[in-house]
């Protein structure tokens, strides 16, 4: 964020943002409060300290920071054997269950799939999975300590990552059976620092399948990269080819339907659901290769996809303030989910179409291609986009964006235009008190 926004704008800002309130984050608190008070109290007894404290004060976001980094160290060695002490108790439940494991892996869309693998197989066995996007090593340990049961016959694994490694760090105990690899777009290439480091990192997992297992892998992804090379396990591409393993050819595309005919093997059939968009039938083609490969009927997999419906702030559909319609897409953004919103977003009929928008952090050097790409499939509507983000006003030629100092005015600027003629894409996360005000 530092990076993207500049020093200046993180350190000397007036935006309060409050972290998540746990254990260790008031433990941080408290600490700083230690540190600001012992300050304040030499200054009775130290008058140099009262002087460099005068200095001092233009740069005391700083020296703030300073105290939370110094805070975070201390406070990691409590956490360490914390963590320690889960990851355990997790490795030795898994050690002793017969349950089968799923991994899901990918830069984007690894909880939508989860969720889908979830629903398909729950609805003929017993089946468990990793909490909402609880991905990291202590996350994935605390969801199996709670939802791994004598009686589950088959865990979906959600992993992520941010660096190489991680992924190994939060599974390295799972004998997994099968993986899926949702997707390798450009989300968290800034935190990678290059492409091959985030394709190798976010497809190790599929190093540690079973041979007897199987890989089902988004193809997208070029099926003679290197990285598949000595992946021994049988593998299964999914896409929208019909040299694909399984595919699927969208028949009807309607703003709160979608109908479309599913090629696997011997099996042909035709399902609709209210999952918006072409990119969530991609979504359901590796959970039901899935689930027809472990035993799921073609009659319940059909049933199954006809109940779904989208995930909160995954293009869930929403009444909105004065009679709007809101498309919250609240819970995350890349650059992929954000072109697939839009053209869900041009299946409406409504007058005003607006999307509003602080931007995607973590692209690094793709930034400015990743927008000119949004914008591109953006200029092919009739779509305004309201953001916090200069660089889309920057790259805009056709005067469609519209840019906010913060999201308090963009927030009043679009209140002041809804009505039962406008529908609002919220991509990307905002304040929960942002999000509130649009909805009834």
């Amino acid at each position: 964020m530092a990076r993207e926004e500049g020093f200046f704008k993180i350190f000397y800002s007036f935006h309060i943002r409050f972290p998540a309130l746990s254990a260790r984050n008031i433990l941080i608190a408290l600490l700083i409060l230690f540190y600001e008070t012992v300050l304040l109290l030499s200054v009775f007894e130290l008058p140099i300290v009262y002087f460099l404290l005068n200095i001092l004060l233009p740069f005391a976001p700083y020296i703030s920071f300073i105290f939370v980094v110094i805070s975070v160290l201390i406070t990691d060695i409590p956490v360490g054997i914390y963590r320690s002490y889960v990851i355990m108790d997790s490795y030795l439940r898994v050690r002793r269950s017969k349950t089968i494991f799923i991994a899901i892996s990918g830069s984007y869309g690894k909880t939508t799939v989860k969720e889908y693998v979830y629903r398909l197989l729950s609805a003929t066995f017993q089946t468990g999975k990793t909490d909402e996007n609880m991905n990291t090593d202590i996350g994935v340990a605390i969801s199996i300590i709670k939802n791994l049961k004598k009686d589950t016959e088959f865990f979906v694994v959600e992993l992520g990552a941010y660096k190489r490694g991680e992924i190994q760090k939060a599974s390295w105990y799972i004998p997994f059976q099968y993986a899926v690899i949702t997707g390798l777009g450009n989300q968290h290439i800034d935190l990678y620092g290059d492409r091959e480091t985030l394709i190798t990192e976010e497809t190790s997992i599929l190093q540690n399948v079973q041979e007897q297992g199987a890989v089902y892998i988004n193809s997208d992804i070029s099926k003679d990269h290197e990285v598949f090379k000595s992946v021994k396990t049988k593998k299964t591409f999914f896409g929208f080819s019909s040299k694909d393993t399984i595919w699927a050819r969208v028949l009807e595309n309607k703003p709160t339907q979608t109908k479309f005919v599913i090629h696997y093997k011997s099996w042909h059939f035709v399902a609709q659901t209210s999952l918006l968009g072409k990119h969530n039938v991609n979504n359901l083609l590796p959970a039901v290769a899935l689930a027809l490969d472990l035993g799921v009927t073609e009659k319940t997999i059909i049933k199954s996809i006809a109940k779904m419906s989208p995930l909160e702030g995954k293009l869930s559909l929403h009444k909105g303030e004065k009679k709007a319609t809101i498309l919250n897409d609240s819970v995350n953004s890349n650059v992929d989910g954000f072109v697939a919103a839009i053209k869900v977003l041009g299946n409406f009929s409504h007058k005003n179409k607006v999307v509003i928008s602080q931007g995607i952090i973590e692209l690094g050097v793709e930034k400015k291609s990743s927008y000119e790409r949004i914008l591109h499939e953006l200029y092919e509507t009739d779509i305004r986009i309201f953001t916090t983000d200069k660089l889309f006003a920057d790259l805009d030629s056709k005067n469609l964006v519209k840019t906010f100092n913060d999201v308090t005015a963009l927030q009043r600027s679009l209140l002041s235009i809804l009505n039962k003629h406008t529908i609002v894409l919220v991509e990307g996360r905002f304040p929960e008190k942002i999000i509130n005000t649009l909805l009834i």
